[in-house]
């Protein structure tokens, strides 16, 4: 009884038990970028795409809750009043989704140090098995960054909240388009017209 998901169970209406083989060992970090340009030097100049990852975010938080999955938040950012980017404690369960929720909710939606810098002095800090990156923009070095962590043998996922065509990045990491974005690139594409 204590392995049924009560909650999915009630919204698909027929029962739905609880897998944690996969989660025994796995913890997760979740790394938010406030860089969305290169040329950014503070506020974030993309502020929608920030606000639509800051949601992206809070769903991958009640994935982490529903699988028992100690997580941890980290931006190149803070909150307001403090100097250090943010870094929260690696937990899990109600109370501490709960807390980044509410720490979502209080970010300053400007970068305190430019994304690379955050991965060269914070790197060490990212000790979780996944690493998930959600972000407007990466630079070469940021990639070179990201891309030592799946050699020393992280999961690295990268959510991309921005479309660029032109770019591919290398099969070392998983990455993910936000759809809402690729669907507005593919209806200006078609001149706004049609269903993507």
């Amino acid at each position: 009884m204590n392995q049924i998901h009560w909650g999915m169970t009630a919204r698909n209406q027929e029962i739905m038990v609880r897998n944690n083989e996969t989660t025994a060992n796995q913890s997760l970090t979740i790394l938010l970028n406030m860089q969305t340009d290169i040329i950014q030097t503070g506020d974030v100049i993309e502020k929608e795409k920030i606000e639509v990852g800051i949601k992206l975010i809070a769903g991958l938080l009640d994935e982490a809750l529903a699988s028992g999955v100690p997580i941890k938040l980290m931006s190149n950012t803070t909150l307001e009043g403090q100097k250090e980017s943010l870094e929260t404690k690696e937990m899990w369960g109600n109370n501490h989704i709960h807390e980044l929720y509410t720490i979502l909710a209080r970010l300053q939606l400007k970068q305190n140090m430019p994304f690379c810098q955050y991965l060269k002095n914070y790197s060490y800090q990212m000790t979780t098995t996944d690493l998930i990156v959600v972000t407007c923009f990466l630079d070469e070095a940021s990639i070179a960054l990201l891309r030592e962590k799946v050699y020393e043998g992280y999961n690295v996922k990268i959510c991309l909240l921005s479309y660029e065509p032109d770019r591919v990045l290398e099969e070392s990491f998983d990455v993910y388009y936000l759809n809402t974005h690729l669907k507005e690139k593919l209806k200006s594409e078609k001149g706004g017209e049609g269903d993507v």
